[in-house]
Formats: structure tokens, C-alpha cells, sequence
């Protein structure tokens, strides 16, 4: 794959969210519901991972991690202790030579 050294060449297609932790995370992906569009949700080995798109188009990486951002921001304190502190959360952006 060819890097793409001038931003002006690339062309935005999506972030997802990467969340690794020692707890299951289903019931953390379950509150996000339609929100986000599940890519996989389950145990790799000895620890959870779930996989995510924001379901909502958006035009730009910033603001995709902003919908993220806001998506977390609205759980509730019941809904962040539900038994899934993440280990790591990876935010990876995707774009495609125009």
C-alpha cells in the first residue's frame, strides 16, 4: 500500500474504534445501540475486544472522534461501571488515495 505524503491526495473514508478490555463487552456495545455499527464484539483469546463504526456519516476523522467522544460522554455513571473498564481504546482512521 502506498503511503500518501500530501493530505490533498487522500480522501477521508472512516474511523473505528478499537476497545480492548478483561470484561465483556457486549453490554457496553449494547447501550451504545443503533449509534454505532458493531464490525465484532467478543472474546479474542483471554481478554473482550469490540470493534466499531459510528453509524452516522460523517465528512472528516475529527469529526467522527467527536461522535465517538459524544457517545461515551453521554453514559451514564451506571452505564460506564457496568464491569467493562477497557484495557485500551484505539481510535484508527482510514483514508484512500483520491
Amino acid at each position: 500500500m502506498a503511503l500518501v505524503k500530501n493530505l490533498d491526495e487522500a480522501h477521508f473514508m472512516n474511523v473505528d474504534l478499537d476497545i480492548h478490555s478483561r470484561s465483556n463487552l457486549e453490554p457496553l456495545v449494547a447501550t451504545l445501540g443503533k449509534n454505532v455499527h458493531v464490525l465484532y464484539v467478543g472474546r479474542v483469546r483471554r481478554h473482550y475486544e469490540a470493534h466499531l463504526e459510528l453509524y452516522r456519516i460523517t465528512q472528516t476523522a475529527d469529526s467522527t472522534i467527536r461522535g465517538f467522544c459524544a457517545l461515551i460522554r453521554k453514559l451514564s455513571k451506571a452505564e460506564r461501571k457496568r464491569g467493562t473498564t477497557p484495557q485500551s481504546a484505539n481510535l484508527t482512521s482510514a483514508f484512500r488515495r483520491k
